[in-house]
Parts: structure tokens; sequence; C-alpha cells
């Protein structure tokens, strides 16, 4: 599988939609599951409904899930006593505003499949690391994914033709080269039509 199909226009709508639902669904129930924060039927019946929030808008669904997350975040803290060692509320308040600010400022700024997956491995990631048996799988599992996450998406398609495209009103050719310029690089010269 390739990761075109998240990045091609309407290819990505249609298929990287599923692959995202699918994806959303898997984590947010590993992450439901591993922080015991809800009954047994729950963690699967709430992932199932926030996969298919972000299957229908992407930004709204995302924001839902992470702040539910967020809420098994705060509840597996406090069952550890994280919260405890502070002991003045003004403190408290502030620490727990920027553990929540992440959940809430990062979905708002995804846009595209790729972006929601790679917030669905995070959450598998950071559930992963709550536990000792599976805390070491969790580093590399993030390393890996924003390695490829960083090579995809950092830019769109690149074009190695050294000749600018053609546009509807202006035609770009080769006009020499400049004294300031190296000899490689080409200099273009703009003929209108």
């Amino acid at each position: 599988m390739s990761f075109a199909l998240f990045m091609d226009g309407d290819f990505s709508e249609q298929t990287g939609k599923l692959v995202t639902f699918v994806v959303t669904m898997v984590s947010m129930a590993l992450g439901f599951t591993l922080i015991p924060l809800l009954p047994s039927p729950l963690p699967i019946i709430i992932a199932f409904l926030v996969a298919y929030a972000v299957f229908k808008d992407k930004i709204y669904g995302a924001m839902a899930g992470s702040l539910i997350i967020s809420l098994g975040l705060f509840y597996h803290l406090s069952r550890i006593g994280f919260f405890q060692l502070i002991h003045d509320p003004v403190r408290n308040t502030i620490l727990m505003a920027l553990l929540i600010a992440p959940f809430v400022i990062c979905p708002a700024m995804f846009n595209n499949n790729l972006q929601i997956i790679a917030m669905d491995i995070g959450i598998i990631a950071v559930s992963l690391l709550f536990f000792r048996s599976t805390f070491y799988l969790a580093i590399p599992l993030i390393l890996v994914f924003a390695t490829i996450y960083n090579h995809f998406s950092s830019s769109g398609p690149r074009s190695t033709s050294p000749y600018r495209s053609y546009s509807s009103s202006r035609r770009y050719t080769r006009a020499g080269e400049s004294s300031s310029l190296s000899s490689t690089t080409p200099r273009y010269r703009c003929l209108s039509r």
C-alpha cells in the first residue's frame, strides 16, 4: 500500500477516508481498552462513533476523539497520583490546561487523512507508554511513523524539470545565464502571448 492514496486528489478522498476510518476505529478501541476508563462494550462503540465522525468531518471528529482520549489520559494520571504532586490549585489548573491544549489545537489544524492517521498512531503510542510490558514499543512506533509522515507530507509534488510549467497567459523559455548565477542554474525570460 502506498501513501499516494492519501495525497492524490479524488482518489485520496475515497480510499483515504475508508482507510482512515478503519485505522481510527482500531486505534481508539485500543486506546480505550488500554486506558480503562469505560466498561467493556463502550470502548468499541465510542471508537466506532468517533471513527464515523472522522469519516464525515475530519476536524470535528478528530477533535472529539482527542478530547475523549485526553479524558482517559487525565483519568490514568489521577489514578497514579500525578496531580497530587502539585499542591497549589492554580499551578495544578495551569498544568491541566497545558496538558489538554495539544488535544484541542492539533486536531483543529488537521486537513488530510495522513495527519489523522498520524494522530491515531500517536494514540496507540501514548496508550502503550503507560504499561511496563509495552512501553518499549511506543518510541519506535512514534519514530517510524513520524519519519514516514514527514517524508510524504512536507510539501506537495516535486518537479524535477529545469523548466517552469506553462500558464494560460505566459510562456517561460530558457534565456541564458547571468553572471550572478552559477553556471548550472538556468534563467527564465517571460514572453507574453
